[in-house]
Formats: C-alpha cells, sequence, structure tokens
C-alpha cells in the first residue's frame, strides 16, 4: 500500500513537470496574448473609459452645540462623537440634505443626481469624516462638495439636539482623474491573457491521451493493472541517434548518402 501511494505521489511529480515543461515550452505565446491583453485593455481605458475626478470636503463631529462652554474634553465625549460619525454620515446622504446642497447650487443638479455623486467615509478611530464627490469635471467635484460644506453642519445642527460639526477642509479641484486607474487596468489585462493561455495550455495537456514516452505507458499500466508491466523494447528515434552518431544509419541517411 505504502508503494503504490509513493507511485502515485511520483506520478504526480512528474505530471506537474510535464505541465510546467509545457508552459516553458510556449512562453513566447504566453508572453504573447499577455501584451495583447495588456494593450487592448490600455486602448479600451483611454478610450472608453470617462476619466472620473474625486474632491472631497472633511467634517469634524462635535459631540455638544455649537457655543456651548466646554472647560475640557472627555473620553467619553469624544466616544459619542465618534458614534456619531455614521449618524451624521447618513444625515448627508439623506434626502433634506440633498434638496439643500440643490438649492445651495442653484437647482443645478437635483438631489437624485447628488445623490449618486457623492461618498462618504470615517478616519478610522476619529470624530472625522469625508464627503467625497465625484465627477467627469474636476472644478465641478470640488464645486459639490464646498457646497455640502455649507449645508452640512447647520443641516445635522437642527436635526441632531445637543450636537455640532465644523468642516476642516474644504475641497479643491483635483489635478488627477481617481478613476480609471491605466496602470492597474493594463496589468489586469495582462494577467487576464496569461490566465486564457494557462489554461488552455493545462486542458490540453490534461486531456491528451496520447502516449508520448515510457513513463506515460508506466501511468497508465499503474492505473489499469495496479502495478508496473514490463517493457519488451522500445523503437528508438533513428533521427536523433544519427545526430549522436559519425557513420549515421536508417532511411534518411541513406537517401542522403544516395544524392551525395
Amino acid at each position: 500500500m505504502q508503494e503504490t501511494a509513493n507511485e502515485r505521489n511520483e506520478a504526480m511529480e512528474i505530471n506537474v513537470f510535464k505541465l510546467l515543461g509545457e508552459y516553458l515550452r510556449y512562453w513566447w505565446l504566453i508572453a504573447l496574448v499577455a501584451a495583447v491583453f495588456a494593450g487592448a485593455t490600455l486602448l479600451y481605458t483611454v478610450r472608453y473609459i470617462t476619466p472620473m475626478y474625486r474632491s472631497d470636503v472633511t467634517i469634524y463631529v462635535n459631540s455638544y452645540r455649537q457655543g456651548q462652554q466646554v472647560e475640557s474634553v472627555s473620553g467619553a465625549g469624544l466616544s459619542t462623537a465618534e458614534d456619531l460619525v455614521s449618524t451624521y454620515m447618513e444625515i448627508a446622504k439623506s434626502k433634506l440634505v440633498l434638496s439643500a446642497v440643490s438649492e445651495e447650487l442653484d437647482g443645478k443638479y437635483s438631489a437624485t443626481q447628488l445623490r449618486g455623486m457623492i461618498s462618504t467615509s470615517q478616519v478610522s478611530s476619529t470624530s472625522v469624516f469625508h464627503v467625497y464627490v465625484s465627477h467627469r469635471d474636476p472644478v465641478t467635484a470640488a464645486t459639490v462638495a464646498n457646497a455640502f460644506g455649507a449645508v452640512l453642519p447647520d443641516e445635522i445642527g437642527s436635526i441632531v439636539e445637543g450636537s455640532s460639526s465644523f468642516v476642516i477642509d474644504y475641497a479643491e479641484a483635483p489635478t488627477a482623474p481617481y478613476t480609471p486607474n491605466k496602470t492597474r487596468n493594463t496589468i489586469l489585462g495582462a494577467l487576464a491573457g496569461a490566465a486564457v493561455v494557462v489554461v488552455i495550455l493545462t486542458l490540453r495537456f490534461l486531456f491528451d491521451t496520447r502516449i508520448w514516452d515510457a513513463d506515460d505507458l508506466m501511468q497508465i499500466s499503474n492505473r489499469e493493472f495496479g502495478k508496473e508491466l514490463p517493457i519488451l523494447a522500445q523503437i528508438p528515434d533513428f533521427d536523433a541517434e544519427q545526430q549522436r552518431t559519425s557513420g549515421g544509419y536508417g532511411y534518411g541517411y541513406k537517401k542522403r548518402k544516395e544524392k551525395a
């Protein structure tokens, strides 16, 4: 039983090495298809994906009302402010706030359009969160983000009693698009192309039932009969043997000799 398990492991190792050899044999095809996929992905990204710019306004959350006298900031107060951040982020996406921002922008964008532009994110373990605005025009992204900064603190104060918020940083027009990432898309395209060739080579190897050498014959005998059958004889490769000998023999050598 132990010998059978060892033989199976050895056969598996042989198959793996043969498969790796197949990859190395067609390395040029893998590289070629990867390059084609990378170029096609880059071309599609540049020509057909609209660049999007993202700008953000940063808001700080307090657990007390604006103007309220506070002698010191306690840990409980900070913890309460952190808990309020998630509530404030949901308020920022509410129809009430979006309608107020729409009015701030003179109705240029509806509440529905603004909802599709914004996203929010809390700075880890702090009372600070960002309101992000994405748009294909960088100036518009900054303008809309600053409109949220102008409206949001007052709207939050009117909804959540006993708390307040302040704008820390106002938005600026970004100089580079947020998406798409050309480098990432190109690398992913190259990996996809290489993966396609590797999968095809693997399937061709696994479904190839032809016998190429003695090792294949031994694997078949082990699988079918549970043991290695003796090989009585092997037919040599005359062309390969002829190259290793000076005299030469075989049909090919005879024809070349007659031509000479």
